[in-house]
């Protein structure tokens, strides 16, 4: 018999192969991912945690890769340059490489020596006189006479040198460039403008901020004018190209801490402006505290005062000039950071008498004549060590954790371990 496979039967009965016996399937379904993701997640986070604590160690000891005797028979003042530094005196200046060999050095007698670098220059002046230095990390460039006496002094990166000259009743900002020939001259009057205090050349020499006292009746105040040496400026008056006034503050410190950002420091107010052309203030901060010390670098800006003291629950804040010298150990002072937004980002108390600061790109560095503390500007203490044999200074290099160290006898390359 013959028997006719329909087309439902055909389906049927490979409906039936398909489906076999439940007893004889193996069912392989992927596997939770919980468990090694979880795993993954805690390998991330304790390498994170690892990570954290390891760049944010404190070191106890350093190692010393180069001593070199010290032969200075009186004191000295130190500038971090070209990975080595500048020291001087009223009898002379020398730059000393990384490696302690002295690049360039020369005597001279003066009243008082102002020394300032930017980038691979340096330039030196006696305050009050008609001649200023200008020296590169490879050699000095040259002696230059000015018109009038030298009240302050700036340079740029390409060795642009600017200068603010003293007449009776009118005085001079002028610029001049490597080979001393003037580039811009600008005349200003004290009935006019006020009497020049001091000066912030940008890194590229285009910009420039003067601060000036100004007086009114009886009542002394002071302005922040700012000056375009480039295109933008050469429309406007005597280059001029802002100009702001503060009732009852005077700003004897300014820098460009970029080429486009510029700070000014006053007795009690802090202020910071942008200025790629024209200036657009971005931070007007009142201080309270009673300011010894301020710092500065491309990130950031700040103060050291004296500690807040309480008494009866109660904050009192003292606001007397402060002596450097003066000790005041059982006060005590506090280390206060911002960013260039004027966010406070650091706030470390100190309770030791510091004589110096220094500011890098991520710390703060504090000394004493025995004592130095190195901050990070999230508030972990990086290194705190004492020196019997005393600190003339101590500042950081351009190489990580590598720092000079200035001791009574010697001049020593260190770095952290």
């Amino acid at each position: 018999m013959i028997t006719k496979i329909t087309e439902a039967s055909k389906n049927a009965e490979n409906k039936e192969k398909t489906q076999a016996p439940e007893d004889n399937v193996i069912q392989i379904q992927g596997r939770s991912k919980t468990p090694f993701m979880i795993a993954g997640l805690i390998l991330l986070a304790v390498l994170g945690v690892g990570a954290y604590f390891y760049f944010n160690r404190t070191y106890t000891k350093y190692a010393v890769d180069s001593s070199v005797p010290r032969t200075d028979e009186t004191a000295m003042e130190y500038i971090a340059f070209q990975g080595g530094f500048i020291k001087y005196n009223v009898d002379g200046i020398t730059y000393e490489d990384k490696s302690g060999t002295i690049v360039w050095t020369e005597a001279f007698t003066m009243t008082d020596p102002k020394v300032v670098t930017r980038g691979e220059y340096a330039v030196v002046t006696d305050i009050g006189n008609n001649e200023y230095m200008l020296y590169s990390a490879n050699k000095k460039i040259g002696n230059f006479t000015t018109d009038y006496p030298i009240t302050d002094i700036q340079v740029a990166q390409q060795g642009l040198v600017a200068v603010v000259l003293e007449d009776e009743k009118v005085n001079y900002i002028v610029a001049f460039d490597r080979s001393g020939t003037k580039c811009v001259e600008i005349k200003t009057t004290i009935n006019k403008n006020g009497y020049p205090l001091a000066i912030a050349l940008s890194e590229d020499g285009k910009k420039l901020v003067a601060s000036y006292i100004t007086i009114e009746g009886t009542q002394v105040e002071s302005a922040l004018t700012f000056y375009n040496f480039g295109d933008v400026g050469k429309n406007e008056v005597d280059r001029q190209v802002g100009y702001k006034k503060f009732k009852d503050e005077l700003f004897p410190r300014m820098e460009f801490v970029t080429n486009d950002t510029v700070c000014a420091f006053g007795d009690g107010r802090m202020v910071l402006y942008s200025m790629k052309q024209k200036p657009k203030e971005i931070v007007n901060k009142k201080i309270k505290d009673s300011v010894k010390s301020i710092f500065y670098n491309e990130s950031y800006v700040g103060y050291i005062c004296k500690k807040e003291q309480k008494s009866s629950g109660e904050s009192t804040q003292t606001h007397e000039e402060l002596d450097v010298n003066q000790s005041s150990a059982d006060e005590g002072y506090t280390i206060k950071a911002f960013n260039l937004k004027g966010k406070l980002v650091l706030t470390q108390d100190i309770d030791f008498n510091y004589t110096d600061v220094h500011s890098t790109g991520d710390e703060v560095v504090v000394i004493s004549d025995t004592e130095c503390q190195i901050f990070k500007y999230n508030g972990f203490l990086k290194y705190h060590g004492t020196f019997e044999e005393g600190i003339g200074d101590f500042f950081p290099t351009t190489r990580k954790n590598h720092y000079i160290l200035i001791t009574g006898d010697n001049t020593q390359m260190i770095h952290l371990k």
